[in-house]
Parts: C-alpha cells; structure tokens; sequence
C-alpha cells in the first residue's frame, strides 16, 4: 500500500471524527442557548420577588419558574447522552471505515470494562444514580434540597455528580452515589412551621385568634401570590417551663416559605404586643419562709 493509499484509506476515518467534533459543538451550542433564554428570561429574580410581594406579579411567572428549573435539568441530560451517543457512533464506523474488525473490538472492550468496573465501582455506582435521579426527576435545578450532610440550591445535576450552593455562599460537589435519601423544600409546595409560644397566664384561643388574623392578613394582601392556603393551626403541641406552645404552619408557592415565615413571625410579635400580650420567657420562682430562728429559708 502506497502513500496515496494510505492517505485515503484515512480519510474517511477523519471525516467521520470530524463530523463528530462538528455535531458535539453543534450540541454543546445549542443546549447552552436554551439554558442562555431560560436564564435571561427570569434574570431579574429580585425584582420578580418584589412583584410578588406587592402582590402585583402574574401567575404566570410562577408556572414559568417551575418550566425553567425542568428546561435547565433536562438540558445537562441532553447533553452528555447525545454527546456520548454521537461519540460511540463515530468511533464505531470509523473503526469499520478503517478495515478494523468492530466486533472483537467491541468484545475486548466489554472484558476491560468488566475489569476495570471493579476498580471504579464509586464511579458506576455515581453514574447509575445520577441516572435515576434525572430519571426520577428528585429534584431540578433551582430546588433546595439537603443530601449527605450538606443542603442548599442546586447549581447543576450532572450524571455524576450534583453541584449545591448553600446559604453562606459556599459550593458543595457531591458525588451522586452519595445520595441515599434526598429532601426536597421546594417541590410542588412549600411549608412553613411556626412554633408559637403562649404564657400560661394568657387566654390561648385568644392568642391562636391573633396568629390566624395575621396570617389571613398577609393571604388576602401583600402576600397573596405566595399563600396558598389558609394557616393551618394544628393547636397545642407541648408545655413548655413559661409557655404553651402551639403549632401552626403556613403553605407557600415553592421556595417562598422562609421569606413569608420571616414576615409572619414580625407581624405577629407586632399583633400581639399591641393585644397586650408579651412573648414569654423563662424565669423562677422564689419563695421565702422564716423559721424561728429568724433565718429565711428557701
């Protein structure tokens, strides 16, 4: 085989892996344009937040939250499968396009992986679980969710691993195969638990009243693109030293429950300060008795 020849028997190989860069490109482009429109689309968070405070925002913009934390999910999908789809298919055909033979190729590669798979079974078991967990859909990105010791905002949802950022600001990596139990805070609705404390001396319906005229307050007002539902006051759930605790929650849009907890709980102190009505604290009682000799004793 002369020069020439070899020269284009090679081509074809090359065109083949070029074809394949050009198509990966194409791919990598076109994901990161609709990850770019999402983005750029709900880029003002902080003003769409102060809307929906004023209680002026538009349903939409709810619905179109949750469209935008699904399109930025899928989008990691899209990307690696496609990319190592294309990849396998052109490595393939240029083996073949070469003269090699594909099927022991293939055999050979299937003993090694075998081989290697137990040396490298954090690195499956990794992949395999970031499977299901973009199959599954246990969270998307933008969620806030907490998983092997650590919680926050999910950033990113690779195949194998997931990328948080918490409250302080810090990135956390974690590898998928870490994730056994997740908790997702922002799926489908929100929660938030208030613990209310009452003095002993104070009339409880009295103050349970207050708590759900504040809360019916914000549903019906500003706040009313972020309640859903009428406070649920489950009633009292324990004795405490200086108070009766009761226990009421309130239900949120996704991922709004801290901002309206925070709210709540300043109204409410408000409320019931003004009701005469002071938040307990703890304190001892001390009784003196004088014995005969004239000594107090406790």
């Amino acid at each position: 085989m002369d020069f020439e020849e070899i020269i284009s028997a090679a081509l074809v190989p090359v065109a083949i892996l070029v074809v394949a860069l050009v198509l990966s490109r194409v791919v990598a482009v076109f994901v990161r344009r609709v990850e770019s429109g999402y983005l750029e689309e709900d880029a003002d968070e902080a003003s769409r937040a102060s809307r929906l405070q004023r209680g002026v925002d538009e349903p939409e913009d709810l619905a179109r939250g949750i469209q935008r934390k699904r399109a930025l999910t899928l989008s990691t999908l899209l990307r690696n499968v496609a990319i190592a789809a294309i990849w396998i298919v052109a490595i393939i055909l240029a083996l073949e396009s070469a003269g090699l033979p594909v099927g022991p190729l293939l055999a050979a590669a299937g003993i090694a992986g075998i081989a290697l798979g137990f040396g490298a079974q954090s690195l499956i078991k990794d992949l395999i679980n970031g499977f299901f967990i973009l199959l599954e859909r246990q969270y998307d990105v933008g969620d806030t969710v907490a998983f092997a010791e650590v919680s926050g905002t999910v950033e990113r949802i690779e195949l194998r691993s997931t990328v948080l950022r918490d409250m302080e600001g810090r990135r956390h990596v974690v590898p998928n195969g870490e994730i056994r139990v997740s908790t997702n805070y922002t799926h489908i609705f929100s929660r938030y638990t208030v613990s209310l404390p009452v003095p002993y001396e104070v009339d409880i319906d009295r103050a349970m009243d207050i708590a759900r005229d504040v809360a019916e307050d914000m549903r019906t007002g500003s706040h009313s693109q972020l309640i859903t539902e009428p406070v649920n006051i489950l009633g009292v759930d324990d004795y405490g030293d200086s108070a009766v605790c009761v226990r009421l929650y309130l239900e949120t849009v996704p991922g709004r429950q801290w901002e309206v907890g925070r709210e709540y709980r300043r109204r409410l102190k408000i409320a019931l300060e003004e009701a005469g009505i002071s938040m307990p604290y703890p304190h001892h009682e001390v009784i003196l008795r004088q014995d005969g000799t004239g000594l107090a004793m406790p």
